[in-house]
């Protein structure tokens, strides 16, 4: 298939949850299961183009498609784009693949549900399967913004899908008041930039940005980085903005709490990737700093309250705030191994996230134990689980061979090779604990 056959293709990744998403209720009144069945053939033709991508895409060539066809007019991107490259094939095809799993895994855990219910469930964890697609595949920070939104009002769904628990309504309001206000921050970041700039697309934004009079960013700038960081850093569940996480993975089912965990959260780490390399560059003074700092205080203050936590899900729930900063000081050491690293434990993250929540809803589905101080003798009457969730641990916490162990040495090696002695250090403690 030829290059401009291939950039054609690039938006049906989203297109085709997006049409399956639209179907599932309507189809759910003829059968069941029809809309999960539909549903999983709409993300296996997702992988399917993405994986048709893969080849050119990790060779080195970056293909762009401008929807309407609204090409670039002397260099100046009017229309709106979608662009593969090896980052966003990464991480789309990881949510396509995954998201299938955990779709497929529902019939375990929510097995009970009616058809209306299923119906409805299935089309809103394929929306928000398109907006982690369509977030990865975009190549303009407005359109970044959109995704955030699509992604941000099936969470709300998700979250509060069993109204009738007290936690549920609780957890949908806090997740829907603070991204709220992240929403907000990205928009007016997106403006900021756009009225200093003229520009949405990330190229040109880039270019626009290198070549600001005496090499610094300007007031406006900063102010912008500032809000897009911070809106989409609560996505993330970076501290200080995690307040929403613990509650909305404690109060969804098992699949949308890895969901959750496993890809949407690594959503706002994406974007905040694409930011500090693409459009402001690592040259920038405040953007490394910022992203190890806040990657540093995340990843301790994550740890520390997981430990604290007598409840399974929440612990996995903090675990991942303390994966988050993690996945934050790799990009932060700017260096080559520590942002493949990066890259790698994002993966990893997905990886551990989508093992342990369904290993977590199982438990509490058929104990109906939710406190770890009453979960005595589960190795016996569950053992395939136990050794799954003994698995995915040992994975987080590094131990080798398995892919935590990869990702982490790269983490450290970054920090080695940038002389960030202190946070080398920290996060050694951090392996220490077994969270990291």
């Amino acid at each position: 298939m030829t290059g401009p056959a291939l950039a054609s293709l690039l938006p049906l990744p989203v297109a085709l949850p997006l049409a399956g998403a639209v179907a599932a209720p309507l189809v759910a009144r003829l059968h069941r299961q029809l809309s999960v069945i539909i549903a999983l053939g709409c993300l296996a033709g997702s992988a399917a183009i993405l994986l048709l991508e893969a080849p050119s895409v990790f060779s080195g060539v970056v293909r762009a498609h401008y929807l309407g066809f609204w090409a670039p007019v002397h260099g100046h991107a009017l229309g709106i784009a979608f662009a593969i490259d090896p980052f966003g094939e990464i991480f789309a095809l990881v949510a396509a693949l995954v998201g299938a799993i955990l779709l497929l895994y529902t019939h375990s855990e929510l097995g009970g549900l009616g058809p209306r219910e299923l119906g409805d469930y299935a089309c809103l964890f394929q929306l928000l399967l398109a907006a982690l697609i369509g977030g990865a595949l975009t190549a303009d920070l407005f359109n970044l913004f959109v995704w955030f939104e699509v992604a941000a009002l099936a969470s709300y769904g998700l979250t509060g899908f069993f109204l009738e628990r007290p936690i549920a309504l609780e957890a949908a309001f806090k997740i829907l008041a603070l991204t709220t206000l992240a929403s907000f921050a990205v928009f007016v970041g997106a403006g900021l930039l756009y009225a200093r700039h003229g520009a949405l697309n990330y190229a040109q934004l880039h270019f626009s940005l290198v070549e600001r009079p005496g090499g610094r960013l300007g007031t406006a700038d900063l102010i912008a980085f500032g809000l897009l960081v911070a809106g989409f850093a609560t996505k993330a569940g970076l501290v200080p903005f995690h307040g929403w996480l613990a509650d909305a993975h404690t109060a969804a089912p098992g699949p949308v709490s890895a969901l959750f965990s496993g890809l949407m959260v690594n959503f706002g780490i994406v974007a905040i990737a694409r930011l500090a390399f693409q459009v402001f560059g690592p040259g920038s003074a405040p953007v490394l700093g910022l992203l190890l700092g806040v990657g540093l205080i995340s990843a301790l203050l994550g740890a520390a309250l997981a430990l604290a936590q007598d409840d399974l899900k929440r612990l996995l729930a903090y675990d991942t705030i303390s994966q988050m900063g993690i996945l934050a000081i790799g990009l932060g050491t700017g260096t080559a191994p520590g942002i493949a690293g990066a890259v790698y434990h994002l993966v990893n993250h997905a990886l551990f996230k989508s093992l342990l929540f369904p290993c977590a809803g199982a438990i509490v589905h058929r104990t109906g134990l939710t406190k770890l101080s009453e979960m005595r003798g589960l190795a016996r009457r569950m053992p395939v689980v136990a050794v799954a969730f003994v698995i995915g641990a040992a994975s987080i916490a590094g131990i080798p061979p398995l892919n935590g162990y990869v990702s982490l040495s790269l983490i450290h090696s970054g920090l080695l090779g940038s002389h960030q002695v202190v946070p080398y250090a920290l996060m050694l403690g951090l392996g220490r604990l077994g969270l990291g």
